[in-house]
């Protein structure tokens, strides 16, 4: 590994994009139980010009001891378009009935090109995602008996004139009105009793009912629900229901050809204390990386940063826009530091401006001002890596040259454009707008850092229309730095330094767009906690998804690895390249802290704990994303989940850092 000399270029995002998900997997997990597997893909719709379902061939390849199954994928929209109604999203699914308990393993082929969904094209072109993605799941015995028809088997095509279970041998033979033959089970053709409730009413299709089908409807008006879904089977051209997705294209393209880590976390979710201990690789403690003011020379002035530790083995280091928080912290460790020049929140309007400008007050939380890229700084950011790209070719040296983007942190300030490319009529709140009463106080806070700017309440939940410009501002200020990001990448490779450069990107935490009705990050839900890293290594990276549990800290040391260059003896990471590689590694966890909280990420659970001085917790929250994702029931306080609750503390309090409990003096508590 360490043979080939890298340079490097990190990308840090302020703010962070909210982390795609990973891929889900459905189901029973059973014999004979339909196992359903979700992939994110590219996000696309029914109506665009490069079809989903015509130009684009998902297959995936089940096997288990000698029997393999390939199956045909399928374009889901958002994923519950059966409800919603949307076209448009960027969910990919696959369904598949093991037939054999034990382990199986998956294998996702994913590819593009015209008419491929319908065509066999051998060497048809990669069309990145989750094309290569695999996995393993087990399955168990069916613990079906009865009526239920799981117990029986697949159903298979014998010839004959019904379908056969191929566990049992039986018939199937569907009968009575919740057929899905049985059209006529309709309420304005039925008037017998809905005994069961299976009787069809079509509603959600009343939306789809043309004008042009008046002279079909019959008696009192009837028919319309019935006539418009079949319009919606039979028209070309839908309504859009939603199209909320980001618009990434030039980060989806570097995830192609890096490894994506599908559950990385930072380990402080505020800005300053995360690049701190980030660039240390060192966890903060209760007297250490505390908040946004952190200075690295101020709470671990001895340690050697990721940046010294690379100056100090032959590299260039230069630092563009905001890599560390503060400007001129651990500067030994730079030969060069540069920012943009301007109002601290790069506002253009002249009313922001004015705003800004009186003491103690801020203009608005967002900005669309009709300018190029490069009025805000973030597209001054990417000139200047440019044009450092650009003389570091022929410099004669590795360098590690670190492009800290501004965007999308408060205020969401972006060009027009970019604005635009999202309809405000398609945003929605999430699905956690609330606040369970079983999750303690201290899990919440009041959004304080978005109230300080200009209209925004003191208190309570903002106004539908406040939170929905809010939102498309962050997604306007996600694609502006998407862009400014892929023009610098694009130059890397157009110079022929791609081939020879590490790609790191990371945004510093996660981010709250209302889940919880919170704003910004300060917290232990994992909206807050969860953030993106992309890491490309020439050779090595193939456009994989990693699953594997990573916090940041693992970054420093990974780097060292890959450059080939002995890492400090201090660092609290591990390297994560033998995920990179395709293996394992033995560190399964995540730790991440904001104030008095600290929370332990493994597998399905997150465990938090806030604790006193003296490491003893007066506060719990639990939850299991196998069944729920939006974090809603805390499980902490319940007497069923008592061993759980004891084993994940007693993992946190050994794996939080022996430093935890020592201030900042090393006067031991």
């Amino acid at each position: 590994m360490g043979h080939k000399i890298f340079s490097i270029l990190l990308v840090v995002l302020n703010g962070s994009c909210q982390a795609k998900a990973e891929v889900e997997l459905k189901g029973e997990l059973k014999k004979w139980h339909r196992v359903e597997i979700s992939f994110e893909g590219p996000d696309t719709g029914e109506m665009d010009e490069n079809k989903p379902f015509l130009n684009y061939r998902l297959d995936v390849t089940f096997e288990n001891q000698g029997k393999s199954y390939t199956v045909p994928g399928f374009y889901a929209a958002d994923g519950n378009a059966a409800e919603t109604s949307t076209d448009s999203g960027n969910i990919w699914k696959v369904r598949f009935s093991p037939d054999e308990i034990g382990e199986w393993s998956y294998s996702a082929s994913f590819k593009k090109g015209g008419n491929i969904a319908i065509e066999n094209t051998p060497n048809a072109e990669s069309a990145g995602f989750m094309d290569g993605q695999q996995g393993i799941f087990t399955i168990a015995d069916t613990d079906k008996t009865g009526k239920d028809n799981r117990a029986k088997g697949r159903l298979n095509y014998v010839g004959k004139s019904y379908l056969r279970f191929a566990e049992t041998g039986d018939y199937f033979i569907k009968l009575g009105v919740d057929a899905p033959e049985n059209l006529l089970d309709y309420e304005d053709f039925d008037a017998s009793t809905n005994a069961l409730g299976f009787r069809k009413n079509w509603q959600p299709h009343a939306k789809d009912f043309g004008a042009d089908a008046e002279e079909f409807v019959w008696k009192d008006n009837k028919g319309k629900n019935l006539l418009g879904a079949i319009n919606y089977l039979a028209i070309e051209e839908l309504n859009c229901y939603g199209a909320t997705h980001i618009n990434s294209p030039h980060l989806d393209r570097l995830a192609s050809e890096g490894t994506l880590f599908s559950r990385a976390y930072c380990n402080v979710p505020v800005c300053g204390a995360s690049r701190a201990s980030i660039l240390t690789g060192a966890r903060p403690t209760r007297y250490r990386f505390i908040d946004y003011k952190t200075k690295k020379e101020v709470d671990m002035p001895r340690a050697i940063g990721l940046p010294m530790t690379f100056k100090n083995n032959g590299y260039t280091t230069i630092s563009n826009g905001k890599v560390y928080h503060h400007e001129s912290d651990d500067k030994m460790a730079w030969d060069e530091i540069w920012r943009p020049r301007g109002n601290i929140r790069d506002y253009l309007l002249e009313e922001n401006v004015q705003l800004n400008a009186r003491k103690g007050k801020r203009g608005a939380a967002y900005e669309a001002a009709n300018v190029n890229d490069t009025a805000y700084f973030d597209g001054k950011i990417a000139n200047k890596g440019i044009k450092d790209l650009e003389r570091l070719k022929d410099g004669g040296k590795p360098f590690f040259l670190a492009l800290g983007f501004m965007k999308p942190h408060l205020p969401f300030n972006a060009p027009t454009k970019y604005w635009d490319m999202y309809d405000i009529k398609n945003i929605r709140l999430p699905e956690n707008y609330q606040r369970p009463v079983t999750i303690p106080s201290e899990a919440y806070h009041n959004s304080g850092e978005l109230r300080s700017y200009d209209a925004i309440p003191k208190e309570g939940d903002l106004s539908k229309e406040a939170a929905m410009n809010l939102i498309h501002g962050y997604y306007a200020s996600v694609s502006y730095v998407d862009a400014q990001i892929g023009r610098v990448l694009q130059v890397l490779k157009n110079l022929g330094l791609a081939e020879n450069t590490i790609v790191v990107l990371w945004g510093d935490h996660g981010y709250n767009l209302a889940e919880h009705k919170m704003w910004c990050k300060h917290c232990t839900f994992e909206t807050s906690m969860r953030a993106p890293l992309l890491v490309k290594v020439p050779g090595i990276t193939t456009g994989k998804k990693s699953e594997a549990i990573t916090e940041f800290i693992d970054i420093y040391p990974s780097l060292c690895e890959l450059a080939g260059i002995e890492p400090p003896v201090e660092l609290e990471g591990k390297s994560f390249v033998p995920l990179l590689q395709g293996k394992t590694r033995e560190k399964d966890y995540a730790i991440s802290k904001f104030k008095d909280a600290v929370a332990l990420i493994k597998g399905d659970l997150f465990y938090t704990e806030w604790v006193d001085d003296k490491g003893e917790a007066y506060a719990r929250m639990l939850f299991d994303h196998s069944n729920d994702p939006l974090e809603l029931d805390n499980l902490a306080e319940k007497e069923e989940f008592a061993t759980t609750v004891a084993s994940l503390s007693e993992a946190l309090h050994a794996n939080w850092g022996k430093d935890f409990l020592i201030d900042v003096n090393g006067q031991a508590e």
